[in-house]
């Protein structure tokens, strides 16, 4: 299995670079691999877990460096992959400007991750002790100690149980896009369950996994025609709602959103203060970059 992965990235490298380019010719590449890693050098990791949905057998645990230019030679290309990096810090380096690099970066998209600057000193596997060194914070892992109890509902508590890796992850299944579609149908399950909701339809299709979408929640709390988006994609599950439900169900919708977006943002606050607190700053100035699909669906 993990021959086929990273076969198939060989292949799509091979297609890219014979469609502008000569093949006998040498580069370096770049690697972003989103997942948790544990990083000894710059172009060594070992894949700790895979996140986000994806399963893959026989590559947690082993250097996916290695694996990558391993499918690279035997394309035979000569491409030599020199690092690799998290999509977190690929967003801080893409958002630096000349006159003040960026220091934080935050993506938002099917899960959710962050990494900032941090004074070397403080960072274990450094050995430095001036300078500032980038930390991947994989806050995604956040609250699978039960820190989060205190906020997860008992509709969380069903879309982890259903996820492909249950109990881990905590906050990731708060905020990211893979799971607030989810979320937002459990809470419509209850509802209608409580006839709260849809009390002249059957909502039997509400306990089908994966039927309401992210991109349908974003499209229901847009102020300009979210009524009308609501109303058409429930009657596209063979609903018959009344204009009652409709606005509950856009109520729902703003509910699980804004909580992911206040909880990136309870994030975001907890990394500047560190940040403020470790250089002795009364007050913090710093460049922040974001992405993410979810980010930038939501910011429109």
């Amino acid at each position: 299995m993990p021959l086929q992965l990273f076969s198939f990235i060989a292949k799509c490298l091979r297609q890219f670079l014979a469609g502008f380019t000569s093949l006998q010719r040498r580069y370096p590449l770049g690697f972003v691999f989103p997942f948790s890693c544990k990083q000894t050098r710059l172009d060594k990791a070992e894949l700790i877990s895979w996140s986000k949905g994806f399963k893959c057998t026989d590559v947690e645990g082993k250097d996916v460096v290695q694996l990558l230019q391993s499918a690279i030679n035997k394309e035979e290309l000569y491409v030599d992959v020199v690092a690799l990096m998290n999509d977190t810090v690929g967003t801080m380096m893409t958002s630096s400007r000349n006159d003040k690099a960026c220091e934080v970066a935050v993506i938002v998209d099917v899960g959710t991750n962050s990494c900032f600057m941090a004074e070397a000193q403080l960072v274990e596997m450094v050995e430095e002790t001036s300078g500032r060194m980038c930390v991947n914070t994989e806050w995604g892992c956040f609250g699978d100690d039960t820190t989060l109890s205190g906020i997860v509902t008992t509709y969380d508590q069903r879309v982890d149980k259903e996820s492909s890796d249950p109990g881990k992850k905590r906050f990731e299944k708060l905020v990211g896009s893979l799971y607030l579609g989810e979320i937002v149908r459990h809470v419509l399950i209850t509802l209608a369950a409580e006839k709260a909701i849809f009390t002249g339809s059957n909502a039997g299709i509400l306990r089908n996994k994966d039927v309401l979408k992210t991109h349908q929640v974003l499209e229901i709390i847009n102020h300009e025609d979210g009524m009308a988006k609501t109303r058409s994609m429930l009657e596209t599950l063979g609903l018959r709602p009344s204009r009652r439900d409709c606005c509950r169900v856009q109520q729902v919708c703003q509910a699980v959103v804004s909580r992911s977006a206040a909880l990136c943002a309870a994030g975001l606050a907890a990394i500047l203060t560190h940040m403020c607190q470790s250089r002795e700053l009364e007050q913090l100035s710093v460049n922040i970059g974001v992405d993410g699909e979810l980010y930038r669906d939501h910011a429109r």
